[in-house]
C-alpha cells in the first residue's frame, strides 16, 4: 500500500493538477483533483489506488482540441471531489513539489471549516482567496467575491 500511495503522490506531482474550485452558486470552495494522461493503464492504477485511500474518483475522456498527431489520442480524466481530503492525508508525505504546500492548506481548510458548516464565514472565504492567489495564480481575480 504504501508502494502505491508513494507512487501516486509522484503522479500528482507530475501530472496532476489540484484545484480550490468555486461553487455554483459563488458562496462556497471545494477542492478538486484531476489527473490526465493518455495511458488508461495508468488511470486504472491511479484510480485504484485513489479507491483504496478512500476517495470516490470519477472517469471521463476526451480528444483535445489540437490539430496534428496527437490530436488523434485519447485523454483519460480522473477528477476528485468526493474523499479527497481523505485521500490526500495519506498521500501528503509522499508530494514533493509545490501540491504539498497546497495539499496542506486544503487540509487546513477542512480542520478550519468542518462539512456541517453550512455558511461560509468571511474568514474562511478569505484563507481560500490566499489560497487560490498563491497556487492558481492563473485564476481570475476573486477579489470582488462578497464577504
Amino acid at each position: 500500500m504504501q508502494t502505491d500511495t508513494s507512487w501516486l503522490a509522484g503522479i500528482i506531482d507530475g501530472e496532476g493538477c489540484l484545484t480550490l474550485r468555486q461553487n455554483g452558486k459563488g458562496v462556497g470552495f471545494a477542492p478538486v483533483l484531476n489527473i490526465d494522461n493518455c495511458s488508461l493503464a495508468l488511470i486504472d492504477k491511479a484510480e485504484l489506488v485513489l479507491i483504496n485511500l478512500g476517495a470516490s474518483p470519477s472517469r471521463r475522456s476526451f480528444r483535445p482540441a489540437t490539430r496534428g498527431p496527437l490530436s488523434r489520442r485519447k485523454i483519460y480524466r480522473l477528477a476528485v471531489q468526493t474523499g479527497l481530503e481523505k485521500a490526500l492525508a495519506e498521500l501528503v508525505p509522499y508530494l514533493v513539489t509545490e501540491k504539498r504546500e497546497f495539499a496542506l492548506a486544503i487540509l487546513e481548510l477542512r480542520t478550519r471549516r468542518p462539512k456541517a458548516m453550512v455558511r461560509w464565514l468571511p474568514e474562511d472565504i478569505q484563507f481560500c482567496h490566499s489560497i487560490r492567489q498563491k497556487f492558481m495564480p492563473r485564476s481570475r481575480d476573486l477579489s470582488s467575491f462578497p464577504a
